[in-house]
């Protein structure tokens, strides 16, 4: 049972305990006091009976004494005969009778032992201390009272009966006001408490509910309202209560007249709806009215409850599920729902106005890589970062969105022409390409963005996004870190690339692809120094696929790890081999796309192969190429470090065009420069390139690292390069790349010393 319930109940309970209490008390006091008068009354009608007796005994002789005024007094034997018998009963205490001056003729008085002695003053004393009853009769002869009788009755009797009767009557009262106050309890309870304690539980609800209420009369005057409406409306109780209810003051906008909502309760009973109120101190609070009314057994209007719940909550977490519904949880900027729907609005616009606009679909470059070997949080930072970066770049016009892992679209509007959209699209590529710093690392992504413009290459939304999509590949497909637009040819490219992915999963699976070794020669000692490994994919019908056609895309879709895992097993079996055969500690170099290089088991998965196959681990040369180390240069020379604690050879490919720092070429443990054959191509005419070569060179040799040069193709560049201070070459002028079978002749009448 409730608090209140119990605090109810027992104040009803001592209530009716104290009025059965003061009822009965009054009772008793009545009861006794009429017992009291009664037991005088019947002592003092003995007393005059016995009074009486002895006035009519004593009379003649009283008489005749007085007629004679001789004795004056009774003589020992009348007194006796006439006052003992008397005294016989235990009710009279004591009798005398006086003459008519008021002297005493004769008295008796009864002890306590019941001993009948002549009357003392001294006895009568001790009968008076017990509060006697005494009367006194006159004795009357002839008209003249000639004495008097007085009589003394015994109460000690009667005051024991009255003391026993009092007693009894206090237990059956305290008998019958229990039974009283249990009765009327049970019966108040059910027809009284109950009733209050529900009305005490229905205002403890209304005061506890987090719903403000209202109750208003037929008259329009306010009963009650809870604390929570005084505190919406930040209304003080003594000025609402009691007052004239106007709901068109409180109202501060609505779909709905507040007359109306007023009528609609009089003849409905009921009226709910969304609408905005004001308190007192001008806040706006959205809320959900409920409006009922009550009736009474005449159905006539009885009151109006009025129900505000307060909307502001569950408005801001509706607006928060909208935004995330909606926007990207990590950059806050749209999500593609969002996107699609915008740009479905601006296509409207458009074709209303007979304007353009145009869709950039933007894809990070190398992304996957950083991700990968930095972690997720760090890839979220950067992805954090370009989308700012972005954001600031574009008008409040334009519309940017994250749609997905390291995807970008924006909307351009309000332009006319490519040269526009693509100024752009450059500028964006430009933002992405700028070093991105995060815990005093320099972080290097690029990005490739497609172009279609509305409504040369698409007037729905699907078709926009699709060959913005198709324009991005070619952006990467020309070499990454660019802006294409879309063009009808690009559909077969588009087509081209689901063919060429689905080709490389069935490679994979069904193991089509090959390895070539292209030999690196000492040009002073005409010897082999090593092989590199270079990948083919022959196809089913005989046919190859050049690389170029696939290793970018194979980075691109993932597929690279198990192919480059192939790869290194498939050289690593073939060094076994001529190692076994030949005698000689031949080394093969392997290239490692940035894919691989991030990846977090790249270490692990060299160190467990080279120990399966017992290969020493600097017969291996792994080749990175310089645009792969500068991402990341601290998580680079991590992993190189790591690499050559183990044994391996580390060979920088394609040295002068990543731009990197030549600070951070001292911290990188490598052994070998690749020169990149740009720099090659025209060196036997060019100056630059003579003076670029020989600065590498330079640089090479005073870092302890052997240069080696690709791309030699002609004897003019084998003279200039000995010149510049050159020595091992790789190119088709030695030798093409050659299956392991074809080369195994050569190699052992070339093979350097070692």
């Amino acid at each position: 049972m409730p608090k209140s319930s119990h605090y109810l109940s027992t104040k009803l309970l001592l209530t009716l305990i104290v009025i059965i209490t003061l009822v009965m008390a009054l009772f008793l006091f009545i009861r006794t006091y009429r017992s009291y008068l009664e037991i005088d009354e019947t002592l003092r009608e003995d007393a005059s009976i016995v009074a009486t007796r002895i006035a009519n005994a004593v009379r003649p002789t009283i008489w005749n004494i007085y007629q004679k005024s001789t004795e004056r007094q009774f003589s020992e034997d009348v007194a006796s005969a006439i006052l003992d018998s008397e005294l016989g009963s235990t009710s009279v205490l004591s009798i005398k009778v006086f003459g008519n001056f008021g002297h005493l003729f004769m008295g008796r008085i009864r002890l306590q032992s019941g001993e009948v002695i002549r009357y003392t003053e001294s006895d009568y004393s001790q009968i008076k201390s017990t509060n006697p009853v005494i009367i006194r009769h006159p004795i009357i002869q002839s008209g003249i009272t000639i004495g008097n009788v007085e009589v003394a009755m015994n109460t000690v009797r009667y005051q024991n009966f009255f003391k026993a009767g009092i007693m009894i009557d206090v237990l059956q009262l305290l008998t019958v006001g229990a039974l009283i106050v249990l009765i009327v309890f049970v019966v108040v309870k059910r027809s009284l408490v109950r009733p209050l304690q529900e009305i005490q539980i229905a205002k403890n609800t209304l005061d506890t509910i987090d719903e403000g209420v209202v109750v208003v009369n037929a008259q329009g005057v306010v009963i009650d309202a809870n604390p929570k409406f005084l505190a919406l409306m930040a209304q003080k109780r003594d000025g609402f209560i009691h007052h004239t209810f106007d709901l068109t003051s409180l109202i501060h906008s609505s779909d709905t007249d507040p007359n109306e909502i007023i009528e609609h309760v009089l003849t409905q009973n009921v009226w709910k709806g969304e609408l905005e109120i004001i308190s007192k101190n001008g806040t706006v609070i959205p809320i959900w009215l409920n409006v009922s009314a009550t009736l009474d057994q005449q159905q006539q209007l009885q009151a109006t409850v009025y129900l505000f719940r307060d909307m502001t909550e569950l408005q801001a977490k509706q607006n928060t599920m909208e935004h995330l519904a909606f926007h990207d949880t990590l950059t806050a900027l749209p999500n593609r729902a969002s996107f699609e729907s915008r740009l479905k609005h601006d296509i409207s616009i458009a074709k209303r106005l007979n304007k353009s606009l145009a869709v950039l679909f933007i894809d990070l470059d190398d992304f996957k890589s950083i991700n990968d070997s930095l972690g997720h949080e760090m890839g979220d930072r950067l992805l954090k970062e370009i989308a700012l970066r972005f954001e600031m770049r574009l008008r409040t016009s334009d519309s940017l969105a994250r749609i997905g892992g390291d995807e970008f679209t924006v909307i351009l509007t309000s332009f006319d022409g490519h040269q526009n959209y693509g100024a752009i699209g450059e500028e964006l590529v430009a933002l992405a390409s700028n070093p991105v710093k995060l815990d005093n690392r320099e972080l290097y992504v690029g990005a490739s963005i497609g172009v279609a413009v509305y409504p040369e290459n698409g007037v729905t939304v699907g078709e926009l996004l699709k060959h913005a999509d198709t324009a991005m590949y070619r952006a990467k497909e020309q070499g990454r870190n660019r802006i294409c637009f879309y063009s009808t040819d690009q559909d077969e490219f588009s087509e081209a690339r689901l063919v060429l992915e689905a080709g490389l999963r069935k490679a994979i699976e069904l193991d089509q692809f090959e390895l070539e070794y292209q030999p690196k020669i000492n040009a002073l000692s005409n010897q082999y120094t090593g092989f590199e490994a270079l990948l083919r994919w022959k196809k089913e019908d005989g046919t190859y696929v050049p690389p170029l056609d696939f290793i970018p895309f194979a980075e691109e879709r993932g597929l690279i790890i198990p192919i480059g895992r192939w790869v290194v097993q498939q050289a690593l079996t073939q060094l076994g081999e001529w190692q076994k055969l030949l005698g000689k500690d031949i080394s093969i170099a392997i290239n490692v796309s940035p894919v691989q290089f991030y990846d977090n088991e790249f270490v692990h998965f060299l160190k467990t192969e080279v120990m399966k196959h017992n290969i020493a681990p600097n017969t291996l040369e792994i080749e990175i190429t310089e645009s792969t180390l500068i991402h990341d240069m601290e998580y680079s020379i991590k992993v190189l470090t790591e690499l050559k604690q183990i044994g391996f050879k580390i060979s920088m490919d394609d040295f002068g065009t990543g731009y990197s720092s030549l600070n951070y070429l001292k911290k990188l443990p490598i052994d070998f420069l690749k020169i990149d054959r740009s720099f090659i191509v025209d060196i036997d005419t060019s100056l630059k390139d003579q003076a670029i070569t020989s600065a590498i060179v330079t640089l090479a040799n005073n870092l302890n690292l052997v240069v080696i040069v690709e791309g030699v193709e002609r004897q003019a560049q084998i003279d200039c390069l000995l010149e510049i201070g050159c020595s091992i070459f790789q190119g088709f002028f030695f030798s093409k790349p050659q299956k392991a079978s074809d080369l195994l002749p050569t190699i052992e009448a070339r093979l350097a010393h070692r």
